[in-house]
């Protein structure tokens, strides 16, 4: 658990509730709280948003929704499984880890007929999983820069 207290007693009490419940706790400051709260929000409530695109992306490609949802719930939570057993650069896969221009193409001309929309989307997470593949020595900088020349949409 996160806590932010202002005394010893309640940092004491917070911690002896937590270890009853077999929880580790991690102080925070109001200022860090906020930086915590927003990791989580990106972490689930933008996850739920990406697999809620994913979803649309798969109906309009035929997918029947409970088969689709089913796919897409097993993927990310390999995905989650990998990252946490990983860390964040070993568990990158997909077209950006291994320099795939097709693919990002395709994705960009199929967007940009069906879904215009997710382009903003697309690109903004594309350019970060640039970044995380750069940093994890999965593409050459040459490779990056024809991705990121790619995401000038």
């Amino acid at each position: 658990f996160c806590i932010e207290a202002g005394t010893e007693a309640g940092i004491k009490m917070a911690s002896e509730i937590s270890s009853q419940l077999g929880a580790s706790v991690v102080e925070l400051s109001g200022e860090s709280k906020v930086a915590h709260h927003l990791a989580c929000v990106i972490a689930s409530n933008f996850l739920v948003v990406l697999l809620n695109e994913a979803h649309s992306i798969h109906e309009a490609a035929g997918v029947p929704g409970d088969v689709g949802l089913d796919m897409l719930t097993h993927l990310a939570k390999a995905a989650a499984q990998n990252v946490r057993s990983q860390g964040p650069k070993a568990a990158l896969t997909g077209p950006f880890a291994r320099g795939d221009i097709s693919s990002i193409e395709a994705h960009i001309e199929w967007m940009s007929k069906c879904s215009p929309a997710l382009l903003d989307l697309y690109t903004t997470l594309g350019r970060r999983a640039i970044q995380l593949a750069l940093a994890a020595n999965q593409i050459s900088q040459d490779a990056a820069l024809k991705m990121l020349d790619l995401l000038k949409v």
